[in-house]
């Protein structure tokens, strides 16, 4: 168990290590402006002042 637990997590760091290389290049070409925003803040901070 303990050994497919460390290989999922090796896994796990070479999508994220695939990720964060292909976010830079795609940022290079200008193609990546970041992720979409899910929550509108204005909302947010209405709903909390209205308790």
């Amino acid at each position: 168990m303990t050994v497919l637990g460390m290989v999922a997590q090796m896994q796990w760091c070479f999508i994220k290590e695939r990720q964060r290389e292909g976010i830079s290049r795609a940022k290079s070409f200008g193609r990546y402006k970041g992720g979409k925003q899910r929550v509108d803040r204005a909302e947010v901070l209405r709903l909390a002042c209205a308790g």
